[in-house]
């Protein structure tokens, strides 16, 4: 596993996400395709649809009424107490989060039933931080998970 010492979040040190650098592996570009053009006849029918690229790019309360999922065929394990997740056109485990931070709270609510407002408000209960912290920590996480082809939204 790359990076033994690091992983990808870390509740205390939030930096802001700009932009999402989301890579494809060559193996992946044709079910890519397949799901760009699914998603472009949701979009023709009505049916909400999100580009992972673009998240940052979406107003706050558009982003706020996202339901974060697992994405499908991710592998979800623990290895040397370290929460890691395996994108399904993965080979390697992603180090994401320690398994005794607050960090896993918030991934426990990404089950794609609640909307990230939701999150929101039960993390500022569980913790007492302040609105704008525990957006912004959310937030992160997500994109982070997004990122990596961890989580999408649901």
């Amino acid at each position: 596993m790359k990076n033994r010492k690091s992983y990808l979040f870390d509740c205390d040190h939030i930096l802001p996400i700009e932009k999402l650098r989301v890579t494809i592996p060559r193996r992946a570009v044709l079910s890519f395709a397949k799901e760009q053009i699914q998603a472009k006849k949701m979009r023709q029918i009505g049916i909400p649809t999100y580009l992972i690229d673009n998240l940052t790019d979406l107003e706050t309360n558009e982003f706020m009424q996202i339901k974060p999922v697992v994405c499908k065929g991710v592998k979800i394990q623990i290895i040397e107490q370290i929460v890691c997740g395996t994108p399904c056109s993965g080979n390697e485990p992603i180090r994401l989060f320690p398994i005794q931070s607050l960090t896993l709270n918030i991934f426990n609510q990404f089950n794609g039933q609640q909307t990230i407002a939701e999150i929101v408000s039960i993390i500022q209960e569980e913790t007492g931080w302040s609105l704008d912290k525990s957006a912004a920590v959310v937030r992160n996480l997500f994109l982070r998970l997004c990122e990596v082809r961890i989580c999408e939204p649901g």
